[in-house]
């Protein structure tokens, strides 16, 4: 089952194997009660027959034997043993050598009877039956043996239900290898895909940092500038948003290829930056203050930022659909890519014009005219912060109806009140100030109808 679709191996080492098996079992009862797991398949698993000689130390003392010299004679007497070796020359003057090997008949050593009937000769002469050293019992052994570290191990290989992301099934397991306790000096370690995702992530994020260093110094050379540079790379962390949204919604798990499509799209969001400030630069080259760069440069770029943007999701949806033997290993980065694409491109319209005007001077500067009120009149506030007398209900940005009737009234008035006077009587300072207002009102106000 190890390395098949949905499956998570990981392996224990120990010294000792009985506690490693007896601990390699209980991790699999414990798996076995999850609910996101399918099926728990141990190495350790598939026997084969075999025959277990256990020597008893003492007996063998007595006999004048030793365990070791024990097993060199079953040895020789089961797999035979080399005597000698005979080279044999051809009239070519070519020699061959061949091994002469010797040992006992196959017929003596087939069953448990017959290996505890083998002659074991002692280091005085005498001869003992194996059974009067040793117990000879048949028994089952891994078909195959592992080690990790020079230490015995044993894989565990865990299938889970279709679905289930990856870093739940591994959280799942760590939490059943420590509730189990593992013995001192034990080791746990993931294998398969996991354990690829764990060497590769530092790789994955130091590329990541050199691809954003390698973009900010190109930007910089291309608008000389650092500036704006870093308003673009600004955009990249808007990627993780429709990242996250997008493996939310398909339940898919993060891996090698998800970094992989992380990185392509740090790239990719950093174009519709450029095209945009771009514009933008070359506008107030025409003239145009920041403030009216902005907002042309998203009226006229936006359709070939979102047609960009749309012909890139669209070239990876049959990757995302998954269509195609293998497309699954690239599913993740075609989802991530997506995402990604989609939040970036409609948030990226709205927030590099934002972020542009908060480091441009002329937009952070220009907050607008200041004015307040003195005895019903308005009254403009300059840089100073000094009160300058402007036309009431007059605003260069606002043009109502409602205005222009009560400035034309209040004209006529006092038109009629400047009229009614006495031309021969000479003009207080007041008058001639009233009347320098009313000039410059009626003059605005054919200006503003021409």
């Amino acid at each position: 089952m190890s390395g098949e679709a949905n499956t998570v191996p990981f392996t224990i080492a120990y010294s000792d194997r009985d506690e490693l098996y007896d601990v390699a079992n209980e991790i699999e009862e414990e798996l076995l009660n999850e609910s996101i797991i399918r099926e728990v398949q141990l190495s350790i698993e598939d026997q084969i027959p075999e025959i277990v000689i256990d020597v008893d130390q003492e007996t063998a003392r007595e006999s004048g034997l030793t365990p070791a010299e024990i097993a060199n004679q079953v040895s020789q007497a089961t797999r035979g043993e080399t005597a000698l070796t005979v080279q044999i020359s051809s009239e070519d003057e070519s020699s061959q050598i061949y091994e002469v090997a010797v040992g006992l008949d196959s017929s003596f050593t087939e069953t448990v009877e017959d290996l505890e009937n083998l002659a074991i000769a002692t280091q005085e002469g005498a001869v003992v039956s194996l059974v009067d050293v040793a117990e000879v019992t048949e028994g089952e052994s891994p078909a195959t043996i592992q080690r990790a570290d020079q230490e015995e191990a044993v894989e565990i290989t865990v299938g889970y239900i279709a679905g289930t992301a990856l870093s739940d099934v591994s959280i799942a397991i760590e939490n059943v290898v420590d509730e189990v306790e593992l013995p001192e000096g034990a080791t746990f370690s993931f294998g398969g895909e996991q354990e690829i995702l764990d060497d590769a992530i530092g790789s994955m994020i130091l590329a990541l940092i050199l691809a954003i260093v390698f973009i900010y110094l190109i930007m910089a050379a291309q608008f000389e500038s650092f500036k704006l540079p870093f308003i673009m790379l600004m955009t990249v962390p808007l990627v993780l948003i429709g990242v996250t949204i997008a493996l939310t919604v398909t339940q898919t798990a993060i891996g090698v290829t998800t970094f992989i499509g992380i990185i392509i799209l740090v790239g990719v969001v950093v174009n519709n930056g450029i095209v945009m400030l771009d514009f933008v630069n070359q506008q107030k080259k025409k003239g145009l203050g920041t403030y009216d760069a902005l907002v042309e440069s998203v009226q006229l770029r936006t359709r070939p930022i979102i047609m960009t943007s749309a012909t890139a999701i669209l070239g990876m949806v049959p990757i995302a659909v998954g269509f195609g033997e293998g497309a699954e290993l690239q599913q993740p980065m075609a989802i991530a890519v997506i995402g990604g694409l989609v939040s970036s491109t409609l948030l990226t319209l709205v927030f590099i014009p934002v972020l542009y005007s908060l480091f441009d001077r002329e937009t952070r500067s220009n907050k607008g005219p200041r004015y307040v009120t003195i005895d019903g009149e308005f009254y403009e506030v300059d840089e100073n912060n000094r009160a300058i007398k402007t036309l009431p209900y007059y605003n260069e940005t606002v043009h109502s109806s409602e205005g222009e009737e009560r400035a034309d009234e209040e004209f006529e008035t006092k038109e009629q009140e400047h009229n009614s006077k006495n031309t021969d009587t000479d003009l207080s300072r007041e008058d001639i100030v009233k009347l320098l207002e009313s000039i410059v009102e009626k003059s605005k106000k054919d200006n503003d109808e021409k």
